[in-house]
């Protein structure tokens, strides 16, 4: 893409020479793509119907149709292969290695045939994902595909049954830490919706809907999930509004207020719930009692590690680890598995797509101030910390989604950004 010529609103009167605008106007045109309409169904599916047995089908068949689409539009508008699409796809061409040295082929089949559909779906969505109205219809459509599975687990009384049997729910996903981890993505992407748009009844009713995300999760007992709402939400205060609390006394009363509501409303919606159990039978792990499970997992990243050592190369084969320890189970840990299934070399390529989006983050944070810029920060600090820390990702569909939209968003502005030396305000996205 050539070096954009910015062009600038009637209303802005004056630059500043560090500083420009708010109102800076794209020169790509803030339009919705065909493909986007197209391929924005195809989220609805992913999050939705993908998780049902026997109707997995159709969002494989719709998914196909869209890569169809998509390189009869790439005849017309190329095809953009960006670093971390590179590394993606080295990836998944080291993952064949696995076949080789595979215990359970099967697993190994499946496992590499939805990582090929996770890097074509990367692939579709960071190409068009240029412009902020693209972002929106994508997130938007995964917020709808979460709704969808919320309505459907409260629609059934499963909700009901956590909140008075003390059960854990999961819905349509089938795991509870998984659909924990979808309302974790959910918030994420509200918190998105609300720096991007400045009307305030919208920004009101996305407040509104965190408290029933987060009752949505406690019914989950997740404790990994809840760990990742409470730093999502941690995270999104201290990057956009710490120093502005400092700065107006009366809106840091304001905060303190909300801060303690917010806790009141936690510690009483954790009560008599399974997730509160949870979090009391963790504490007691180091006096050998307390959840066996956490204590297994310890065991797993050890013989993960002795694993990785002992086949440093092509590893064990793609979702194999659970086969190669004594507990027969996967690792509960992104980093493990991914290093014992694939060893040192495909740790290295996987952990490169990340490398190159941390590193563009920290280099567009030098020039520009953007309000979609700090929420990729975001979500890489819980995805890295707090998700891959707890569970394993590189199967998973909704992290290859935000990732997707993080590579295309920030190369673009890469671009946009190249033949400026300037620190400016995004408000083209």
């Amino acid at each position: 893409m050539k070096n954009s010529v910015m062009s600038y609103d009637d209303n802005m009167t004056s630059l500043s020479n560090d500083l420009v605008d708010e109102n800076v106007i794209s020169p790509k045109s803030e339009r919705v793509s065909f493909f986007t309409l197209f391929l924005c169904p195809l989220i609805v599916l992913i999050t939705t119907v993908s998780y049902i047995e026997g109707a997995t089908k159709i969002t494989i068949g719709y998914g196909a149709l869209c890569g169809i689409v998509f390189l009869f539009n790439s005849l017309f508008n190329g095809i953009k292969f960006y670093k971390e699409t590179i590394f993606f796809l080295l990836f998944v061409f080291w993952s064949l290695t696995g076949v080789i040295v595979a215990i359970s082929l099967l697993s190994c089949y499946i496992f590499l045939r939805t990582v090929i559909q996770l890097f074509v779906l990367f692939l579709m969505i960071s190409n068009v994902c240029t412009n902020i109205a693209n972002i929106k219809c994508i997130l938007f459509s995964f917020l709808f595909g979460g709704c969808i599975v919320a309505y459907l687990m409260i629609s059934s009384g499963e909700y009901v049954l956590a909140e008075v049997g003390g059960e854990r729910t999961s819905g349509i996903v089938g795991n509870a830490n998984i659909f924990a981890f979808l309302l974790d993505n959910m918030l994420i992407a509200l918190l998105c919706f609300f720096e991007l748009t400045k009307i305030k009844v919208f920004k009101g009713i996305i407040l509104c809907l965190i408290p029933i995300c987060f009752k949505l999760l406690v019914s989950s007992g997740s404790r990994s999930g809840f760990l990742g709402f409470v730093a999502i939400l941690g995270l999104w205060y201290y990057i956009f509004y710490l120093k502005l609390t400092f700065k107006k006394p009366l809106l840091a009363v304001f905060v303190t207020v909300i801060m303690v509501g917010l806790a009141i409303f936690v510690v009483k919606n954790l009560a008599y719930t399974k997730l509160l159990e949870r979090l009391i039978q963790a504490r007691y792990i180091t006096e050998g009692a307390g959840d066996v499970s956490a204590v297994s997992r310890v065991g797993l990243i050890k013989q993960g590690i002795a694993l990785a050592i002992r086949n440093p190369i092509a590893g064990v084969g793609l979702d194999n680890f659970r086969y190669n320890n004594s507990y027969n189970l996967y690792a509960h840990n992104n980093y493990i598995e991914v290093l014992s299934d694939t060893g040192f070399v495909g740790a290295i390529l996987y952990y490169g797509i990340y490398f190159c989006i941390i590193l563009k983050i920290l280099k567009l944070r030098k020039t520009i101030k953007s309000p979609m810029l700090n929420m990729i920060s975001v979500y890489i600090i819980f995805d890295m910390f707090i998700w891959q820390v707890f569970g394993v990702t590189y199967a998973q569909k909704e992290p290859w989604i935000f990732l997707a939209v993080a590579a295309g968003y920030l190369n673009n502005l890469s671009k946009d950004q190249s033949g400026l030396n300037t620190t400016q305000i995004d408000g083209s996205y």
